[in-house]
């Protein structure tokens, strides 16, 4: 109805204007006061104090008749949409009724699903202005004049908050369609009874996991520190060694057989704790399963149920259970809990770039080691060019850097994959950006295990490995010398690349004593001189950083010190 809040916006109106415009309520300036005799400063310096404090206390009243105003904005926006829905489901129920019957004369031409949106815009128009059934909705009675003079009033107060809150009304003043047009995006329609269902079942499994998640500390497995030292130095014998104890003893093919949730592996706990964990286990499997259909051509993602689990905010209350703190080496529940939320999380957002935006926000909280986060960052780009074009050089680090120290897994190696190719085609900024870096891995990898440590690998001196190295080290160079001035499409990783690796491996090999010794250089003359002009053409170049320079420098300085 129309009636309470409604019509309460007139008289908040009012009361604001009264305030900020005034009517003979408050002074605009300080009271004088005429006093006499040796009190005059006294009572000078009382006045003002009071004036001061009369002021402030005026600014927080109109500050908080703005809370209000906004409040009652709100109110309206839900009003607005709760029309709208109604001029649809009227709409809706009208071509319901009239289905088999032509064309009514004189009536606007419905589209091909029979709905007449010409007649839904007019009506939804209506809501803005000029119809009485919505009179109640204007601010002031006078189409909002009144309530722009009071808000462009409070702009020039020398109090910020007010200031600040002003602009926001007046923001939202005259972007009230677009307002509109941007939440009722964000709803959605229950049309069938299945629907229905499902909404509750998800309302009542994120309750759930909420409370869960919250009060996690109080059910999650934690090792006893102090019994754990006890037990270990129990365990050992005299002659130092650790005495293995006696029973159940997890390998990882018994976990991967089974739900160790389901066949009860893992620490001893309470049954209320294990009751916990079988909670959470079943949550996230029914959300998980609502995201994809699975048949024999595989999975199949279900934008409608994923946007109503987006909706409904499911993602972060999952994101929140994978940063609960727990014991990684023996919790082996809680990592079927941590596999699962990253499966949930990897349907949620297959196929739907929308969802996949909304992870993305959140890609710090998966750029560690694990495998599972990297599965989950692979979904997040997953035939997403948009994605994909932004990726920055940080996350492309983190992966290549994950590949040098834990091993070159699957996991890892896909990700990459992933960014490169998006949609059927290919993306170069990514393909240079990965490059530059797996390159910057390998070179350094060379440097450390035949330059750097120089233990019994002298042969290096007088192999032909390094010098096929800097053949190609002299194309990068070239690259970056005679590539485009327009900073804006630069490859930065490749310079990087060549104005720091480059140059330091050229540096550390030819101020090795080994180098002194070898006649390599003076057989290898032609790729020395050309080494040489290279670093000299690179340091010409004027998007040179000051570190870069000097890494440079000091290349050409050791080079025309042999």
């Amino acid at each position: 109805s129309k009636g309470g809040v409604l019509k309460a916006i007139h008289g908040a109106g009012a009361v604001m204007t009264n305030m900020v415009l005034g009517s003979g309520g408050i002074p605009n300036g300080p009271t004088s006061v005429h006093v006499s005799g040796t009190s005059s400063a006294a009572s000078k310096a009382s006045s003002a104090i009071q004036t001061q404090k009369e002021d402030e206390l005026v600014m927080e009243t109109k500050l908080k008749i703005i809370q209000i105003l906004q409040f009652i904005l709100n109110v309206r926006l839900d009003y607005r949409i709760s029309c709208l829905l109604s001029i649809f489901k009227r709409e809706f129920d009208e071509n319901k009724e009239s289905q088999g019957e032509g064309p009514a004369i004189g009536l606007t031409t419905p589209d091909a699903n029979g709905i007449n949106l010409e007649k839904i815009g007019d009506e939804a128009e209506a809501m803005f202005g000029g119809a009485t059934d919505h009179a109640d909705l204007d601010l002031d009675g006078q189409g909002g004049r009144t309530f722009l003079r009071v808000l462009l009033h409070l702009t020039m107060h020398d109090y910020p908050p007010l200031v600040s809150g002003a602009l926001q009304l007046l923001f939202r003043h005259f972007s009230q369609r677009q307002e509109v047009l941007n939440a009722f995006k964000q709803v959605q329609l229950l049309i069938s009874s299945s629907d229905v269902e499902n909404y509750k079942q998800i309302k009542t499994d994120l309750d759930d996991l909420r409370l869960l998640v919250e009060k996690s500390e109080l059910w999650v497995f934690k090792c006893k520190s102090d019994k754990k030292k006890k037990d270990k130095k129990d365990s050992k014998d005299k002659g130092g060694k650790e005495k293995k104890k006696p029973g159940k003893t997890l390998s990882s093919s018994s976990v991967s057989n089974g739900s160790p949730i389901d066949l009860d592996l893992g620490p001893s706990m309470d049954n209320a704790s294990k009751k916990n964990y079988k909670a959470i286990q079943e949550v996230l499997i029914r959300l998980s399963k609502l995201c994809v259909s699975e048949n024999m051509n595989g999975k199949k993602n279900r934008k409608h149920e994923q946007r109503l689990l987006r909706n409904m905010g499911a993602h972060t209350v999952v994101l929140e259970l994978l940063q609960i703190p727990y014991e990684k080496s023996e919790d082996i529940r809680m990592q079927e809990l941590m596999r699962l939320a990253h499966a949930f999380l990897q349907n949620f957002c297959m196929g739907n770039p929308s969802n996949q935006a909304l992870l993305h926000k959140q890609s710090e909280l998966f750029l560690t080691p694990g495998l599972l986060e990297a599965q989950t960052m692979r979904h997040i780009y997953m035939d997403n060019v948009s994605l994909c074009n932004e990726i920055n050089e940080k996350v492309v680090q983190h992966f290549v850097h994950c590949i040098e120290t834990h091993g070159r897994h699957v996991e890892y190696l896909k990700f990459l994959q992933t960014i490169v190719k998006a949609e059927g085609q290919y993306i170069r900024k990514t393909q240079d950006m990965v490059m530059a870096e797996v390159k910057n891995a390998y070179i350094n990898f060379l440097n450390h295990c035949y330059v750097d440590t120089e233990v019994e690998m002298k042969e290096i001196y007088t192999s032909n490995h390094m010098w096929t190295l800097f053949e190609n080290f002299l194309v990068d160079m070239a690259l970056v010398c005679n590539a485009t001035h327009d900073r804006k499409h630069a490859d930065t990783m490749l310079e990087k690349y060549v104005t720091e690796t480059v140059m330091n491996i050229i540096t550390m090999y030819f101020n090795s004593p080994f180098s002194d010794q070898s006649t390599t250089v003076t057989t290898r003359q032609p790729v020395f001189v050309k080494l040489l002009q290279g670093a000299f053409r690179v340091s010409q170049c004027s998007w040179l950083s000051g570190q870069q320079k000097f890494h440079v420098e000091t290349c050409i300085k050791t080079l025309t010190d042999m």
